[in-house]
């Protein structure tokens, strides 16, 4: 039996309120997943932006989904509403946790599972070299620098211009990277994340200011390996930064040790990662799954995604070993 609130939910199509800063211009090149992605918002998401906030009131019988990370407009808009912070997938008072790459290091403290690292410039003579170097604000790559010498790391330190604050042991012998994606402690999602080879950087060949492109291949979850390997790290994660719907990302090395790099809990997605995150939010929320005509909608957004990057990347999306096909 139905209870109201999802009753009243249905009566509204169903849809999760979604609130974000301002309107991002997408990055997708392929009138495809442009379509996909439309097809996903106009069919899931109520959207509501902060820079139009006022036109918009928050509907509170729905789930809400904030994406405007710890921004002081976005809290004053939530009480404003009368939302509280147990009203909405991403306290913004555990969002501010994992907001630095050094804050969230600090706060995890010495983990098997993180590489070893320190914020201390001081300390990175104690890493072992080579070691990866990064901003506490960034993304994609960006700002990222590998030092294979504390020679070569001290001379970048002492540029005037220089923002590196987190230093990291490189992971030896990597076999896969992936992103692990949850509603809570509730796994829903794995992309397994492929260099895309028309790209040609790397972490050794790419300059700072150059980003790294990935393409993100579904896995398929059918035989529940990924939620058993990484299920322990995640109920220890979430002892220190208790999000709501967040994505780790991993390096998987050749013995089969997950290596966590970062959680994010604003991540960019296509129609396909918009699809699943829907259909997970719903069934926290619920505790029921979406209904039939829903479910075959997010299956048909997947698939098509599926085949037209099966198009656009050949090489990459075979290269990936547990993908999900469709």
């Amino acid at each position: 039996m139905k209870n109201y609130k999802q009753f009243l939910f249905e009566a509204k199509n169903n849809k999760v309120t979604w609130i974000k800063l301002e309107p991002v211009k997408s990055a997708v090149e392929s009138k495809k997943l442009k379509e996909l992605i439309t097809t996903a918002l106009d069919n899931f998401f109520n959207l509501i932006y902060l820079s139009n906030k006022t036109e918009s009131t928050i509907d509170k019988e729905t789930p809400i989904l904030v994406y405007f990370g710890t921004n002081k407009d976005g809290i004053e808009y939530l009480k404003d509403q009368g939302i509280e912070q147990s009203d909405i997938y991403n306290r913004t008072v555990e969002v501010a946790k994992s907001s630095r790459k050094d804050d969230w290091h600090d706060l995890l403290g010495d983990k098997d599972w993180l590489p070893k690292t320190v914020t201390d410039k001081s300390k990175i003579k104690d890493l072992t070299f080579p070691i990866i170097a990064k901003p506490s604000q960034g993304h994609s790559g960006l700002g990222i620098m590998k030092f294979d010498t504390l020679e070569d790391c001290l001379k970048e330190l002492d540029k005037k211009d220089n923002k590196l604050d987190t230093f990291s042991e490189c992971i030896k012998d990597i076999d896969s990277e992936y992103r692990f994606v949850f509603v809570k402690g509730n796994l829903f999602l794995v992309h397994e994340r492929i260099p895309i080879e028309s790209n040609n950087k790397t972490i050794d060949t790419k300059k700072p200011d150059e980003s790294l492109s990935f393409l993100y291949v579904e896995q398929d979850l059918s035989n529940d390996k990924f939620n058993y390997d990484i299920s322990k790290i995640v109920d220890e994660f979430r002892k220190h930064i208790d999000l709501d719907f967040y994505a780790l990302d991993v390096m998987q090395d050749k013995s089969g040790k997950y290596w966590v790099l970062e959680s994010n809990s604003g991540i960019g997605m296509g129609g396909n990662t918009m699809s699943r995150a829907y259909e997970a939010i719903y069934k926290d929320f619920y505790n029921t799954d979406i209904p039939s005509d829903k479910k075959e909608l997010v299956e048909q957004i997947c698939s098509d995604y599926y085949n037209e990057i099966l198009k656009m990347f050949p090489k990459e999306v075979k290269k990936s070993k547990n993908a999900k096909e469709y």
